[in-house]
């Protein structure tokens, strides 16, 4: 089937992107002054390096816009031109001052699963400017252009003479309008629900929970918590929790948006703690919420871990480490309730995944137990590996047998 037949499809997992993607990813491989290049169809980008080290994104969505509907030779017509041009500026254009640069940064919202990846050697890790937010999402920084926009290196700090923190912080700044404009809007109807699509992105309006104050500046607006989602790449829902029940239809309303995202981000709910941080929206067990919020949760947690487990495993295969990445599942019990799981193997050296439980095996006798997460952590003072996120936990030997069936017993009451 040819591209072309494609571009009139929408959805996550349809095939539309995925060839797209691989088409994009030809040509630019073609490109000299091209070392390598990898397309990530969960973030719809293409990920190329340059023969001096650097690594550079160049995301798809606006070319992909531009031909929907095009034959597969016409889709060439147009992504060969972008591609070149903009591969060939970054190549011949210098870089622009940090005073020229600065109001044009953004602040976005991803999965951090993806910083595992490797490109000609090097993880995104060490070539993207990142910090971790909450539990499996990191804040990146981008230089917006009409064409596209380019993601921001450590290597740029460097050429502007400006720390990290300035630049979050420029990003961030760089949003207020938009954050005000929304504040604004918020609470001026019966149903004070604020749903920006931003179907083009152009407005990074899924960075506003990132926005000092604003989420404490809806919930002042309204008079009551509020919940903030970020479910796609683009867009962004809040909505004010006049009730148990409102809250639980906000979970649901966001699940929804999670599900038919081109480039999915979270369907967990968010709010602002003291601090003005971004945190999780937390309600008790049995709250109307509390079992869309546990799903919502594990699966951002298992799709999380299954990018970053890619990049563990071809490590591995590669010798480039001998640890064993564990794999995390996601599983839901008899009653409704959904949870994780991860496996660990004695005396074999495991980077563990954050569950909420974890399965002991016997390598001689095959025999499982399980055991809650919280326990074995606090019994084997579990600290996180320096430099991966999200977070894993670096174990070989199992605790001795009394020691076990102690953990066991306590998660079987």
């Amino acid at each position: 089937m040819g591209i072309g037949s494609w571009f009139g499809r929408r959805g996550r997992d349809g095939g539309a992107q995925r060839e797209f993607g691989h088409l994009a990813l030809s040509i630019v491989r073609a490109q000299p002054g091209v070392a390598g290049a990898e397309f990530d169809e969960r973030e719809f980008v293409i990920r190329y390096g340059t023969p001096d080290g650097q690594v550079f994104h160049m995301g798809l969505t606006t070319p992909f816009r531009r031909c929907r509907g095009a034959t597969g030779a016409l889709a060439r017509q147009v992504l060969e031109p972008y591609v070149r041009g903009l591969v060939d500026a970054v190549a011949t254009d210098p870089m622009e001052s940090w005073e020229a640069l600065a109001p044009r940064l953004r602040p976005v919202l991803r999965q951090a699963g993806i910083l595992s990846t490797r490109v000609e050697g090097q993880s995104l890790a060490e070539n993207t400017l990142w910090r971790p937010v909450v539990a499996g999402l990191m804040e990146r920084v981008v230089i917006d252009a009409p064409a596209a926009m380019t993601t921001v290196t450590p290597h740029d700090l460097t050429t502007w003479g400006v720390d990290a923190e300035t630049v979050f912080a420029t990003a961030r700044a760089n949003l207020a309008g938009l954050a005000r404009a929304t504040v604004e809007a918020f609470g001026q109807t019966d149903d004070p629900i604020l749903y920006l699509a931003d179907e083009d992105g152009d407005l990074y309006a899924g960075a506003l929970p990132l926005v000092p104050g604003w989420i404490g500046a809806l919930r002042d607006r309204y008079g009551c918590e509020v919940m903030a989602f970020v479910a796609g790449s683009a867009g962004v829902l809040a909505g004010a929790v006049t009730s148990p029940q409102r809250a639980a239809e906000l979970v649901e309303f966001a699940r929804e948006l999670y599900e038919e995202a081109d480039r999915p981000v979270s369907p967990v709910p968010y709010t602002a703690d003291q601090y003005g941080r971004l945190v999780p929206f937390q309600v008790p067990p049995g709250h109307p919420a509390w079992l869309g919020i546990r799903s919502a949760e594990s699966t951002l947690s298992a799709s999380v871990y299954s990018d970053q487990y890619a990049g563990l495993r071809a490590d591995l295969e590669n010798e480039t480490t001998d640890l064993l990445p564990g794999q995390l599942l996601h599983l839901r019990d008899r009653d409704g309730v959904e949870s994780t799981m991860t496996p660990w193997v004695d005396a074999v050296p495991t980077l563990l995944p954050h569950a909420d439980r974890v399965v002991l095996t016997s390598a001689e006798s095959g025999t499982a137990v399980e055991v809650a997460w919280a326990d074995l952590a606090r019994e084997l003072a579990l600290r996180p590996v320096p430099g991966l996120f999200p977070e894993r936990y670096r174990v070989e030997c199992h605790p001795d047998h009394a020691t076990v069936a102690r953990l066991a017993a306590a998660n079987a009451s």
